[in-house]
Formats: C-alpha cells, sequence, structure tokens
C-alpha cells in the first residue's frame, strides 16, 4: 500500500533526513551540511510510504521571490516503481493550490523527467556540488496534470 503525509516545517523531519542522507550523501556523494538548510523550516514536506517503510521525500517552500520544489528524491529500492512520479504529482496539486509558478533546480539529467510536467529550461546549465544543474520553471496553466495544475489533462 502507498500512503502519503505531509509535515510542516521541522517537526519530526527524521524519515526526510534519513532518506536524503541516504540518497544525497551516501549514493551521490554531496556534502552533508549541503543536504539540510534553512529552508527546512520553512517547507512543507512530503513523504511517501510504501508498505509503511518512508520510500521518498521532496519540499516545497516561498524562498522570498518563488515558490520552489526540491530535495525530491527516492530510495534506490523503490526506483522505477512511478514513486518519484507520484510525489512530483502531490508536490505540484500542493503547491498550485496557492502559486501560479513554481520554479526548481533540478539535476541535469532529470531534464526529460520534469519536462513531461510542463517544466522549462531557463538560463544555462551549472554545476553545484559536481553535479551538472538545470534552473526550470513551470507555470500553472501549463502544468501537463489535471485539476489544480492547469485544468484538462493534455
Amino acid at each position: 500500500m502507498i500512503e502519503s503525509e505531509w509535515i510542516t516545517g521541522n517537526k519530526d523531519l527524521a524519515a526526510v533526513h534519513k532518506i536524503r542522507e541516504k540518497v544525497f550523501v551516501e549514493e551521490q556523494h554531496i556534502a552533508p551540511e549541503k543536504v539540510r538548510d534553512g529552508y527546512d523550516e520553512l517547507a512543507v514536506h512530503l513523504l511517501v510510504f510504501v508498505d509503511g517503510e518512508a520510500a521518498a521525500t521532496g519540499r516545497i517552500y516561498h524562498d522570498g521571490s518563488h515558490f520552489r520544489m526540491g530535495r525530491l528524491c527516492v530510495l534506490k529500492q523503490f526506483r522505477g516503481q512511478g514513486i518519484g512520479d507520484l510525489a512530483t504529482r502531490l508536490l505540484l496539486y500542493k503547491v498550485f493550490m496557492y502559486a501560479d509558478e513554481l520554479h526548481i533546480s533540478a539535476q541535469a539529467y532529470l531534464k526529460d523527467f520534469y519536462q513531461k510536467f510542463g517544466f522549462e529550461t531557463i538560463g544555462d546549465p551549472f554545476m553545484e556540488e559536481n553535479i551538472p544543474h538545470i534552473n526550470m520553471v513551470l507555470l500553472k496553466e501549463k502544468c501537463i496534470f489535471p485539476s489544480k495544475c492547469g485544468g484538462e489533462e493534455r
């Protein structure tokens, strides 16, 4: 069974941090201090559970200029099962209840994944933590997802 939970602010983020550390620190060799930041306190965090086990996480927040989605990751044993797609859809649904556009800094290899939702690349690619990244934006009316995210499914 797949379930999800929303966590506001920094209330009991142990499961969120555990997933991030496995994916970003252990697998991608990102410095541990870069995985947590001040936005965690401002964010709404998503946890996706598969048969009671925390499998994926992501967050949405406002950085003072834009709504942002980030720190989206899925534990290795749950990849290839559509969990990342589900988590993204849940985050998009939540953010577009309040926002008209959403910004992300995505690892470049995920460009096609995000484009299927309607995200468009803005600016030039850049390096962050020795990983190629791209900035992307999704306007609510261009979101390829029904209901709160742009109306009719395209």
